[in-house]
């Protein structure tokens, strides 16, 4: 390095004992090279980016003591600002005395969810009949033994299970049904890029004038494609058209029952994030069939 006019910037071992930092200076000037040590180890280090513990809600017992709460005062309150503040205090209160902090071990964390604790040990035992196979080339007992150790055919078993269960639990929500089709055809939705807007034009004006053009010919656009599709036109389709009889300015709204929340808290996705409040969309569905009056009362 020295016929390249390259010179060490740092002789002395900066990480342990052995560990010399390679760094070469060039230049006519004279430099000087100052190492920091740093006050943690190594270890210190990545402790400190260990994930946060897990947390695990008794939802059993959350359920069975918002049952036993007198909601007396909450639904004769005059007060429904005070009313709503008073019952999200109890359901915080009583989530954060029935919430357990674990933390998971690495090794036993499934990545997948039909991956059941005894998969996990399955697939450990076969990691460990893999490293004596390789430390052992010429065993037969031993190599015969990892060959024949079929979890592969166990894993796809479990996959299959899981997928057909999710798919009876969603056959009669059509909309769960296909996002449950996509994840196990792992199919993505293919967005085409808008080419038109972002591309650069001589002059802002020009820019501006393309980018309102477009958002403004999308209807129409929409439009001349259902006549094409339906092998009709606009006079058409209006002289198909029938007014009903009712009258224009009459408005009901009927009263909010418990199928209608029913089928609006299970339409809720199970993986979306709380709100302030901290009500996940799985404590609604596990604590609304014993304590409905509140839900429908307050939401």
């Amino acid at each position: 390095m020295t016929g390249h006019k390259l010179l060490p910037a740092i002789s002395v071992p900066m990480r342990g004992s052995i560990c010399l930092d390679h760094i070469f200076v060039r230049g006519p000037l004279p430099s000087e090279a100052v190492g920091l040590v740093c006050a943690f180890s190594q270890k210190q280090r990545i402790s400190a980016h260990n994930k946060a513990p897990k947390q695990k809600i008794n939802l059993l017992a959350v359920d069975a003591k918002l049952s036993d709460i007198d909601w007396t005062n909450i639904f004769n309150s005059d007060d429904v600002d005070q009313a709503a503040k008073n019952f999200s205090d109890i359901l915080e209160g009583t989530i954060q005395e029935n919430t357990d902090y674990i933390r998971v071990k690495r090794k036993l964390r499934n990545l997948k969810p039909w991956i059941t604790p005894g998969l996990i040990r399955c697939q450990k035992n076969r990691d460990r009949l893999h490293q004596q196979a390789r430390k052992n080339p010429d065993d037969l007992v031993c190599q015969t033994i990892f060959k024949r150790y079929f979890l592969f055919a166990l894993q796809q078993r479990f996959k299959i299970s899981y997928e057909k269960q999710q798919r009876d639990e969603n056959k009669d929500n059509p909309k769960r049904l296909w996002e449950t089709i996509k994840d196990i055809c792992n199919i993505s939705a293919n967005r085409s890029v808008a080419t038109e807007l972002i591309r650069t034009h001589a002059n802002p004006a020009e820019s501006v004038n393309q980018y309102n053009e477009y958002f403004s010919s999308i209807g129409g656009n929409l439009a001349n494609d259902t006549f094409l599709k339906l092998n009709t036109t606009e006079k058409s389709l209006a002289a198909e058209h029938t007014t009903s009889n009712s009258e224009n300015n009459s408005l009901f709204i009927q009263s909010t029952d418990q199928y209608e929340d029913d089928n609006l808290i299970e339409n809720l996705k199970n993986d979306s994030a709380p709100g302030l409040d901290g009500l996940t969309s799985i404590i609604i569905k596990t604590i609304k069939k014993t304590n409905y009056r509140p839900f429908n009362t307050h939401f």
